[in-house]
């Protein structure tokens, strides 16, 4: 992505800033969300997830992100997402990931903004969430690795069993400390 690009963007994160300093909106579906994301971290560039095979079963279709004024500039700092499926009985259950933020951003209080934000539209909604080693720490689970749920279907279990190692599980939402 050049400069061009960037530019292009830069009216997009301001008008989804709506002049705040701080803000947590709705970017889109995947590409919208990585078109912001790149421009805003040309260094760390997103992978589209239907590119890695572990994550091409792991859903990802609402993105909702965490914009902030950087020296007058907007700039995207996190981002994370959902995607509300039909389990058993015909009952919803989300994945729940993509959760990631931009290096010289980290911190609890943009994580926390985006979870607040993303699971305040899901309450009571089953959610499975896959981790890396440094994100599991981050939330409190219900349940890890479960061999089965009421609502979840048997073969997303299996998949986060294959793929995950260990890293996954049923979550609910934990408040941190500021």
């Amino acid at each position: 992505m050049g400069w061009q690009d960037i530019l292009k963007l830069t009216p997009k994160l301001k008008q989804l800033a709506r002049d705040k300093d701080f803000t947590v909106t709705y970017l889109g579906d995947e590409v919208q969300m990585k078109e912001m994301w790149d421009a805003s971290n040309p260094d760390s560039p997103h992978e589209l997830r239907s590119s890695v095979p572990r994550l091409a079963k792991y859903p990802i279709e609402e993105w909702y992100g965490v914009i902030i004024d950087v020296e007058g500039n907007k700039k995207l700092v996190t981002v994370s997402g959902f995607t509300i499926k039909e389990g058993k009985e015909g009952k919803d259950f989300a994945y729940v990931g993509g959760t990631k933020t931009a290096v010289g951003h980290r911190g609890k209080k943009y994580v926390k903004a985006i979870r607040e934000k993303t699971w305040s539209l899901l309450e009571g909604i089953p959610k499975i969430v896959g981790f890396t080693s440094e994100g599991i720490k981050t939330l409190a689970l219900e349940e890890m690795n479960p061999n089965d749920h009421p609502v979840i279907p048997d073969e997303v279990i299996g998949h986060f069993r294959t793929n995950y190692k260990g890293l996954w599980g049923i979550n609910k939402w934990v408040d941190w400390e500021d």
